[in-house]
This record gives C-alpha cells, sequence and structure tokens, in this order.
C-alpha cells in the first residue's frame, strides 16, 4: 500500500503471519520469503493492524510440480536460505495405484524419540549410507529374520563381546576364508560334534600343546603318513592296545634304544624273517627258555631241556675246533 516506499524492512510496520497454529512455544512456523506473493489483510480494517493471512502462486513464482499432472499431490517444500540451489520436501502424492509418502532433505535429519519408536513395512525396505554407519543400543537387541539373511562387507569386520556369546544354527553352516584365520582363545576351548568330523589341510599342519594332551578314539583310528613321519618324545611313553596290534613295514626298519630295551609278551612271540635274521650282541648274549629250547634247520636239530639235557642230531655231525677239542662226561659213549 506504500507505492513509494524503498521495498525493504522500513517500508511498513511488521506485519505479523497467520499460521495453522501458533501456542506459547508450539505450534506451526511458516515465514514468507523475499519475492513471495502474499494476501494481507486488516485487523477491524485498520491499515496500521496489517496481517499475512495467506501465500499466493503467480507468473513468476509457480508451482513446485505441474498441475493438472500433479494434482493429486501435497507437499511441504523449502528452499536452501540464503541463495538457494537446495531444499527439504515432504510429499504425499495420493494418485491411484501410485501412493507415495515422499521426503528428501538437503543436508543432516535428526529424529528423537523420548519413549518407543514402531516401525512396520509391509513389503520391502532398502537403505542404503553413503558413508558411515553408527547404531548404539543401551540394553538388549534383537534381531529375527523370517528366512535368508545375506551380509556383505566390503572392507574389514570386527566383533566384540565382553561377556557371553552363543550362536544356534538349527541346520548346515559353511565358513570360506580365501586368505589366512587366526583363532585365540583365552581359557579353555570345548568342542562337541554329534558325527563325523574331517580336517583337510593343504600344506603343513602344526599342533603345539604346552601341557598334556589326550585323545580318545571309541572305534576305529586310522593313521595315514604319505612320505616319513618323526615322533618325538622327551621322557617317556606308553603305549597300551587292548587286543591286537598289527604292524606292516613296507622296506626297512630301524630301532634305536639308547640304552637298554625290553620285551614281554605273555604266551608266545614268533618273529618271521623271509630271508634272513640275524642277532648280533656287542660283548654278551643270553637266551633262556624255562622248560625246553631247539634249534633247527631243515634235518638238523639242537635240543635243549631244563633238566640239562642237550641233544644234537643230523645227518653229518662235524666238530671243528682251530685249537684243542675237549669232551668230558661221567661215562662217554660212542656208537
Amino acid at each position: 500500500w506504500d507505492r513509494i516506499g524503498g521495498y525493504d524492512e522500513r517500508s511498513s510496520c511488521w506485519i505479523r503471519v497467520m499460521q495453522t497454529a501458533a501456542g506459547s512455544g508450539f505450534g506451526a512456523w511458516v515465514l514468507p520469503r523475499v519475492g513471495w506473493e502474499v494476501v494481507v489483510a486488516f485487523v477491524d480494517g485498520d491499515p496500521d493492524r496489517p496481517i499475512v493471512t495467506g501465500c499466493l502462486y503467480n507468473g513468476d513464482q509457480p508451482l513446485p510440480y505441474p498441475l493438472p499432472e500433479k494434482k493429486a499431490m501435497t507437499l511441504f517444500k523449502s528452499n536452501t536460505y540464503p541463495g538457494g540451489g537446495g531444499y527439504n520436501e515432504l510429499r504425499l502424492d495420493d494418485s491411484k495405484d501410485a501412493e507415495e509418502i515422499w521426503m528428501h532433505g538437503q543436508k543432516d535429519w535428526n529424529t528423537v524419540i523420548e519413549n518407543d519408536l514402531t516401525r512396520q513395512v509391509g513389503h520391502d525396505e532398502t537403505q542404503h549410507v553413503g558413508n558411515n554407519r553408527t547404531r548404539t543400543v543401551g540394553v538388549d537387541e534383537t534381531l529375527t529374520v523370517g528366512a535368508n539373511r545375506t551380509r556383505l562387507v566390503g572392507a574389514n569386520e570386527t566383533v566384540t563381546v565382553t561377556a557371553n556369546r552363543t550362536r544356534m544354527v538349527g541346520a548346515n553352516e559353511s565358513v570360506a576364508i580365501s586368505a589366512n584365520q587366526a583363532l585365540s582363545v583365552g581359557a579353555a576351548r570345548q568342542t562337541g560334534i554329534g558325527s563325523d568330523d574331517e580336517l583337510q589341510v593343504a600344506g603343513d599342519h602344526s599342533v603345539g600343546v604346552a601341557g598334556s594332551q589326550s585323545i580318545q578314539v571309541g572305534v576305529n583310528e586310522t593313521y595315514k603318513v604319505g612320505k616319513n613321519a618323526d615322533r618325538k618324545v622327551g621322557s617317556s611313553a606308553n603305549e597300551k592296545v587292548g587286543k591286537m596290534r598289527k604292524r606292516n613295514v613296507g622296506l626297512l626298519e630301524m630301532v634305536n634304544v639308547g640304552i637298554a630295551q625290553m620285551v614281554n609278551v605273555a604266551a608266545a612271540r614268533i618273529v618271521t624273517a623271509g630271508m634272513v635274521h640275524m642277532l648280533n650282541a656287542g660283548k654278551l648274549m643270553k637266551l633262556n627258555a624255562g622248560s625246553k629250547m631247539e634249534l633247527n634247520c631243515g634235518g638238523a636239530k639242537i635240543s635243549l631241556t631244563s633238566g640239562g639235557k642237550i641233544t644234537i642230531q643230523g645227518a653229518t655231525i662235524d666238530v671243528i675246533g682251530s685249537g684243542d677239542v675237549n669232551v668230558k662226561g661221567a661215562m662217554i659213549h660212542l656208537n
């Protein structure tokens, strides 16, 4: 109404703007920007008491979306101040079978819920975070997935549990590691397997036990080494076999004992050599039999009994001595 004014903040008195809600410290708040067309009324028709009752689009200030194409749309869209170039927007599209609620934030979005938050999605949900994401739960968290779940981490992942952790898999579980794996347990570890267990190592396998080790096999055990095997025991070693033990060596077997070796057999012991069997003693060799001892070679035989009887049998018997040959007895029979 001041046609010769300076078109600035001093052209008129300050004008109040009508809002949809206005309480003491709460309500709705939209302030007209520079260039907006507004509707001005006067309280009781007093020109010194103007009030803005609304805003209008015009040719210089067009609608955000074209009409009538977007006639079913309701929106609230702002403009970055100063300078423009950005916007915040809340858009409701009521077009049949294309209903949509759409929100856009030019920069940050902060939400504060003083109590509970419930969100229900009837179909799919997609969330994309261009940079970092942080989630903090003060007490408990429960995640329930009705079918499958896939998680892809492009770089590293760290999981820290300050107390206990329990993981339950109802069916199968597969873990594939392209490079190395390290497992560290600060105290004890127990592994229970209900059925079979198989370990395949493409390269070397090393097990280090600082204390004792106990292995119990309920039924059978098979131990196969493709090439060489080396077993070292720093002190004593005990092996107990309840029934039968069988050992096959394809080529050569050597047993080295630093001091003494003792073999105790409760019943019978049989040693069979296909070609040669040799016993060597550096100083003394003793063979003891409680009842009878026999030495057989074809038709030749030497027999010793516990009663002191020695019998030598053979087709031809030669007694050859490089020195004297002494034969002593209470009575010597010849033929």
